[in-house]
């Protein structure tokens, strides 16, 4: 009488083999939706941006503290004389609001200066400061 070794081992192998693809195929899904790092928002997520998503062209969807705002990328300055001088412009359209959409922004990146959002993604950083320019072209109450 022959042994049969190995039958039994076909069926686990297919099952472990399925198991881990559908495993990564989750982790890869799950990388594109970031959970804010809690611990680099120092006032919490209260204090957040959060780009909903574009809208269109140079339009994106923000959301801060009770408002929505529908913004339009104007361009982005860059102030090779330092900070107290007028800024120069860099590029037409927004630099690194784009690749932002679906993640949360530090309220100390980015700031309301009444008719127009500024992300300044450099603030805090030793070097030359560039900044996206956003003019809001409206702020509804998403609350």
């Amino acid at each position: 009488m022959e042994a049969k070794t190995g039958s039994h081992q076909r069926p686990i192998f297919g099952v472990i083999l399925l198991l881990s693809l559908a495993l990564n195929a989750f982790l890869i899904w799950n990388d594109h939706y970031d959970v804010p790092d809690v611990n680099f928002f120092p006032h919490g997520l209260r204090d957040a941006y959060f780009i909903k998503r574009h809208a269109g062209g140079k339009y994106f969807v923000i959301e801060h503290s009770g408002h929505r705002y529908l913004v339009k990328c104007q361009d982005t300055l860059t102030w090779l004389g330092g900070i107290y001088t007028s800024g120069q412009p860099m590029v037409d359209g927004c630099t690194y609001i784009p690749s932002l959409v679906g993640k949360s922004i530090a309220g100390g990146l980015m700031r309301n200066e009444g008719d127009a959002l500024v992300y300044q993604p450099w603030e805090q950083v030793d070097t030359e400061q560039t900044a996206d320019i956003l003019t809001i072209v409206s702020d509804e109450k998403s609350r």
